[in-house]
């Protein structure tokens, strides 16, 4: 090689090696401006921004967590090893939160966490759109092409890349934490701050149970009697007509004389899988450890030789697997859960069991049914081909649906529901019984661009429940028929059914708190 070129080659080469634009700080700006464009930005686009103050304020913010990305990146490329197991995670955590956050105006939390880990196959096929199989091709695409790209470059000074970048990051989160800052709830902090959470809600989860329960004498037994409680799914109170709601949504309740709606119930929780351990059991705003430490109303009606059933229209996730199989017996709908690789089922396919039960020679029963209820994809679950409200949807995707659309196949639901709840209160109707119908959470319908359930909407706070009793039951407790009437108009959480199941239903228990008894 000629000595002046050479020596110009060596020239060049010492002035790149120090160029600011090495081929590591390209690929790292490339990464990071890519996924703050597809992720971080998800969860700015839908801010409504009315003056210069808030938009200041967002664009600061979308820097701070596009900053906490590009650190994170930065950690995670150090090494091409780490980068080839972590980077496809860790992409595919931000498609998944911006496809979610993009498409249904959810945001990650506990419960969306935890809904998510325990989702059966009929609710997360139900998510397979053209939208989120595009979502998966993208994902493959650039986790392949960065793969790729981070093969083909060098990184010097590793190990020193990782020890700054680790802890700046973890400065960040410190900083937005103190500064209340709501980054919390953005990618990709939520990764750390909602999983935190989650974590912490589940540390109680799988122990021993203790049962609270302790007997007392004061209680007249029943002989004979049948207590049924109907755990809904995704019913807001707003929605029944026997509760003023303009479309007439329960025809068949209304004709009951002997029902009584509670309109103002509140829910802590606004998912199944943590809502239910906290109804089934004393769990109450002070004591929400109590949903994975103690036993449920179940075992005190076994202690007081009821005969305990629990119909199952959904799958029993492991936050109530306990809980559920406190009961004598545990029957699906379906033999082999066949029901949840159908594309329709219906909560009045659980008659035909019920009426079974009801044949049984015990003569105290508690039953309990888990109905599938207003569970999105809402025309599973109503006859589309006999339905009251019109146009109903055409797409799993909400996004291709109008709101008009939505609203009337949820509706259609509830019209569902008014027959299956009048179907099991007319098969006892001669009976000594009293059925409490609850729904877990209410649904977003739209609300602030939100809609389905796992998220924070008032929407969801408000679930649908009212208590029906029968001839029979209103003579030998007259008492408690008065309070139930008097008390419909209060305020109640969830907290109260505990309480009042086992009270209304003659359970010698020292454990009943009478001030969240709907029976006193």
């Amino acid at each position: 090689m000629d000595e002046k070129l050479k020596h110009n080659t060596i020239r060049q080469n010492g002035k790149n090696k120090f160029h600011i634009f090495t081929p590591q700080v390209i690929f790292l700006i490339i990464i990071s401006v890519t996924t703050s464009l597809l992720y971080v930005t998800a969860y700015f686009i839908d801010t409504n921004l009315s003056t210069t103050n808030e938009i200041i304020h967002y664009i600061i913010y979308w820097a701070l967590a596009s900053i906490a990305n590009a650190l994170l990146l930065t950690a995670i490329s150090a090494n091409k090893y780490v980068f080839y197991v972590l980077f496809p995670l860790y992409n595919l955590a931000g498609t998944i939160l911006s496809y979610a956050k993009i498409m249904y105006g959810a945001t990650l939390t506990p419960m969306l966490i935890d809904a998510s880990l325990h989702n059966d196959i009929q609710t997360t096929s139900d998510f397979f759109t053209i939208p989120s199989v595009l979502c998966i091709i993208l994902w493959v695409i650039t986790t392949t092409a960065f793969i790729i790209y981070r093969s083909k470059i060098t990184f010097s000074k590793q190990l020193i890349l990782a020890l700054v970048s680790i802890p700046l990051f973890i400065g960040c989160v410190h900083i937005t934490d103190g500064a209340k800052l709501y980054l919390p709830d953005r990618f990709p902090y939520n990764v750390y701050y909602k999983t935190k959470e989650y974590i912490v809600l589940r540390n109680n989860t799988n122990k021993i149970l203790f049962d609270p329960d302790e007997r007392s004498d004061t209680a007249q037994r029943t002989d004979s009697i049948t207590t049924i409680l109907i755990i809904g799914e995704s019913l807001r109170a707003d929605h029944l007509s026997i509760n003023g709601y303009d479309r007439e949504t329960t025809p068949n309740l209304a004709k009951e004389r002997n029902i009584i709606s509670f309109p103002h119930i509140y829910s802590e929780y606004t998912y199944t899988n943590r809502s239910l351990p906290h109804i089934l059991t004393r769990a109450d705003s002070a004591n929400q450890e109590r949903a994975f430490s103690e036993k449920s109303f179940i075992s005190s009606f076994n202690k007081d030789n009821f005969c305990t059933y629990w119909i199952a229209n959904q799958d029993i996730a492991d936050t109530y697997y306990q809980l559920a199989h406190e009961c004598d017996e545990i029957r699906f709908v379906h033999p082999g859960n066949s029901v949840y690789f159908s594309n329709k089922w219906y909560d009045n396919e659980m008659i035909p069991t019920y009426l079974d039960i009801l044949n049984d020679s015990c003569p105290r029963k508690m039953i309990i049914f888990h109905t599938i209820g207003n569970h999105w994809y809402y025309n599973n679950h109503f006859d589309t081909n006999n339905c009251k409200f019109t146009p109903i949807t055409t797409n799993k995707d909400t996004r291709l649906n109008t709101p008009e659309q939505i609203i009337n196949s949820y509706d259609n639901v509830v019209c569902e529901t008014d027959k299956f709840v009048f179907n099991v209160i007319s098969a006892v109707k001669s009976s000594n019984a009293i059925v409490i119908y609850l729904s877990d959470h209410g649904e977003a319908l739209g609300e602030n661009g939100k809609w389905l359930h796992a998220n924070e909407s008032n929407a969801l706070k408000n679930p649908a429940c009212f208590i029906w009793y029968s001839d029979i039951y209103k003579q030998n407790y007259p008492e408690k028929v008065n309070a139930v009437i008097k008390n419909k108009n209060k305020r109640y959480r969830t907290d109260f059914l505990y309480h009042s199941i086992l009270s209304c239903s003659n359970i010698g228990s020292k454990t009943i708190d009478e001030k969240l008894n709907i029976f006193k």
